[in-house]
């Protein structure tokens, strides 16, 4: 984390040199120069450290879901509105800060976030209800049935998405092969007249 963060605020830096010329250059030295590490910051925006840190705002996150978890395993209900909190947050980090360079990529982690936003609310609901020993148990099997739905939906979206990926290559596969095929037709035509 801490050579993530200093490798984004160097770039940063870079970023905010006034003079074109030597702000280029500086910055084709710091990408050579740090070329295998470029996958910490290649997907995301670069204009500022919110966008470039989404990585290190994630890990944050999921460090702190942990603990939560761990932490606060004898207090359900602190762990249901804290994580839901966290769910909130990140929804709105992703649709007002947009850090993903990609918009299918952004569209597909917002989806996510989302999904995981209705099962910690259907959790909350439950740690509501265990706190407070209310509840049918009707409607704690429907908020399970919900979970689990959403669960499904959560694993078969990134499947959605790659599907979508599969159909742009194939179609991008077949543009080059038309390409390909008329560049070569053009080229036998001048033989052909001979």
């Amino acid at each position: 984390l801490t050579a993530h963060f200093w490798l984004i605020h160097r770039y940063q830096k870079i970023k905010k040199n006034n003079n074109q010329d030597a702000k280029d250059a500086a910055l084709e030295d710091f990408e050579g120069k740090y070329e295998g590490m470029k996958a910490l910051w290649k997907d995301f925006k670069d204009t500022s450290f919110y966008h470039m840190g989404y990585l290190w705002i994630a890990i944050i996150r999921d460090i702190l879901f942990c603990l939560i978890l761990t932490l606060l395993f004898e207090h359900p209900l602190a762990q249901t509105v804290l994580i839901f909190l966290m769910s909130t947050a990140m929804i709105f980090y992703l649709c007002f800060l947009k850090p993903l360079d990609e918009m299918k990529e952004l569209i597909q982690t917002i989806c996510c976030e989302i999904i995981l936003l209705l099962v910690n609310f259907c959790l909350l609901i439950l740690a509501g209800m265990d706190q407070s020993g209310q509840g049918s148990e009707t409607t704690r099997n429907n908020l399970g049935m919900a979970i689990l739905v959403f669960t499904m939906i959560f694993n078969f979206v990134p499947l959605v998405f790659l599907a979508m990926s599969l159909v742009e290559a194939v179609k991008a596969a077949y543009e080059f092969y038309k390409k390909y095929k008329l560049t070569k037709a053009q080229k036998n035509k001048p033989a052909a007249k001979q």
